[in-house]
């Protein structure tokens, strides 16, 4: 099978890139009113009513879920998340997000999550390419397909 890439918008972040769609899995999950919308491209858990929601300060890998992705073109294009009950969260897959911090990704890095926010990397939930010791995890099965472009966009391959 020919690998794919998604034309034009593949750099805004939740931006779902194809190079097989025999490794992508994508659920619906529900997000609570309190929380929509929901910006796509970030990490997200499941809270204990099975909603999805953002990292929170101090979360683990344990409750990593995975990465929320675009549902249509249309969004990605007008940068204006959905405003709807529903949000994919990407489980296997490769897809685009912002990585924060001082790190710069390379081909094959791994990929961490912020869950405690500091005067240099203020984002908790934010994605980067290099560890902060106990104030971030390690995506699992998460690493960088290589470097970040220069908005600091990369591609994050993702298998769950």
């Amino acid at each position: 099978m020919t690998a794919t890439r998604v034309p034009s918008f593949i750099d805004a972040p939740g931006s779902v890139t194809l190079r097989s769609t025999a490794r992508l899995s994508i659920y619906p999950h529900e997000v609570p009113p309190s929380l929509r919308p929901m910006a796509p491209g970030l990490p997200v858990a499941i809270d204990s009513a099975g909603h999805v929601r953002p990292v929170q300060l101090f979360d683990t890998s344990a409750e990593f879920a995975g990465i929320a992705v675009r549902p249509f073109a249309e969004e990605a294009a007008s940068g204006t998340p959905a405003q709807d009950s529903l949000i994919g969260v990407m489980r296997a897959g490769f897809v685009r997000v912002k990585v924060t911090g001082a790190a710069a990704p390379i081909k094959g890095s791994p990929a961490y999550v912020r869950t405690v926010a500091d005067p240099v990397n203020p984002v908790v939930g934010g994605i980067e390419a290099g560890p902060a010791g106990s104030n971030s995890y390690q995506i699992p099965g998460g690493y960088f397909t290589g470097p970040a472009d220069s908005d600091g966009i990369a591609e994050l391959a993702l298998n769950v």
